[in-house]
């Protein structure tokens, strides 16, 4: 692809288009400039901020982008932006969009690593929105990816300087949730970074298995039928908020 003039050039993310979202050295300096390759040539987006470094992480269908900058007007910090016909929108200061959906909605991390904290956020109309944590002891989590329904998916970990106790975790009807307590519990797995999933639900990532470092791949189960001999009645049940069992028994009904 080669690069907007300088040494360098890195490619993130491309959509059904063919336009690939990245960065590249500009001229032969250090500045980092995001960048929109479409039909074998570069729209420099970088030039329309106001300062030298900004990356671009992902596009979507419509070729709007989300990536980080350091523009002045939030100080001096990366700043998360979306890019949308042809204007920047900064939402946050020292924070890291890394995924865009086709409805604009961007995901990413905000605020801390210096104190090793840090939090996964959603963007969405307007609205930032903390994700939150899978639970105690994690003080950093970062979101990678999020599919058009707005599931997402990214890691907690207890700290950002380390990569130890990191776990894998999806975002979906306002709660965050470990991966790990939604597959069996003698798997042999133990998943620690979630960083992509599609629209059918499945998610890709890495962790371990009985130790060893591997890729995973998850698929949604699918709905399952409940019925009875001699009955006309049936329920179908399907996993549309993440949860595990033991569930309590709210109601008890007889389908015959």
């Amino acid at each position: 692809m080669g690069t907007l003039g300088g040494r360098d050039s890195q490619a993130f993310g491309i959509n059904n288009a063919g336009q690939i979202a990245g960065w590249s050295n500009f001229s032969q300096s250090s500045d980092e400039h995001a960048f929109i390759f479409q039909n074998g040539v570069f729209e420099d987006i970088g030039t329309k901020v106001t300062d030298a470094t900004s990356i671009a992480a992902s596009i979507n269908a419509t070729g709007e982008l989300a990536g980080w900058a350091r523009p002045r007007a939030i100080n001096g910090d990366n700043g998360a932006f979306v890019y949308s016909g042809g204007s920047f929108e900064f939402f946050q200061a020292n924070s890291t969009g890394w995924d865009i959906n086709n409805a604009g909605q961007v995901v990413g991390v905000m605020g801390g690593n210096d104190d090793g904290t840090g939090r996964a956020f959603l963007f969405s109309g307007g609205v930032l929105t903390d994700l939150g944590m899978p639970g105690s002891g994690y003080q950093y989590a970062l979101a990678y990816a999020l599919n058009n329904s707005g599931h997402v998916v990214g890691f907690a970990s207890p700290s950002f300087f380390s990569s130890s106790g990191e776990r894998a975790f999806i975002y979906s009807s306002g709660t965050m949730q470990d991966l790990n307590n939604l597959i069996p519990t003698n798997s042999g797995w133990v998943l620690s970074r979630a960083v992509d999933i599609n629209d059918a639900g499945q998610i890709v990532g890495n962790g371990f298995k009985n130790g060893q470092p591997r890729a995973f791949l998850l698929t949604p189960t699918q709905p399952l039928l409940l019925t009875e001999p001699n009955s006309t009645k049936a329920v179908v049940l399907e996993s549309i908020a993440w949860l595990r069992d033991p569930f309590g028994l709210a109601t008890r009904h007889l389908l015959s």
